[in-house]
């Protein structure tokens, strides 16, 4: 691998480090809101009715504000989830060693974050209270484009075990 090759991994690697940041911070000032839409809801109280689709809607109310902020709490843990193992693969592609057999179970695991996102994002909505519903504007809603990313990171996950693989093979006839 070559020298520019590396750095780009490297930098890499430190957006990954910035956004797995990012992820966590979300993390930390969603979970106390979450806790404190259920346990004590008077502390959103206000004004907030609103009309959304034509119905009355508060944002208020501890089932909905804490629902929401539990579906925002699911989907940053899977994407800080995918963001950590991707970071993971940086480092040995930094190293000049990128077919590990480590590294085709990380982009197993990354892929079944992005089904798990995939399986959120079109079920999700149907699963939540229909005051949450109104809310989020949910209904059932496939996402091609993350179907075909979770297709191709499995792909690339088993073009990297056999990688290994044939790496693994050629030392051992040497």
């Amino acid at each position: 691998m070559d020298v520019h090759s590396r750095k780009l991994a490297r930098g890499l690697g430190r957006l990954l480090a910035v956004l797995l940041a990012i992820c966590g911070i979300g993390l930390v000032l969603l979970i106390p809101a979450m806790i404190i839409a259920f346990v004590s809801p008077d502390m959103l109280a206000g004004d907030y009715t609103t009309r959304v689709n034509g119905q009355p809607f508060d944002p208020s109310q501890p089932l909905v504000a804490g629902t929401l902020l539990l579906m925002g709490i699911v989907f940053i843990a899977v994407a800080a989830f995918v963001l950590f193992k991707l970071r993971q693969v940086m480092a040995t592609v930094a190293h000049g060693d990128p077919f590990v057999p480590v590294n085709a179970t990380r982009l197993r695991a990354i892929a079944g974050g992005l089904g798990a996102l995939l399986v959120a994002q079109s079920l999700g909505g149907l699963l939540v209270p229909p005051a949450v519903q109104i809310a989020a504007r949910s209904e059932f809603h496939f996402n091609f484009g993350l179907f075909l990313a979770t297709l191709v990171v499995l792909v690339l996950a088993e073009v990297f075990r056999e990688g290994a693989r044939l790496r693994a093979d050629a030392e051992g006839t040497i």
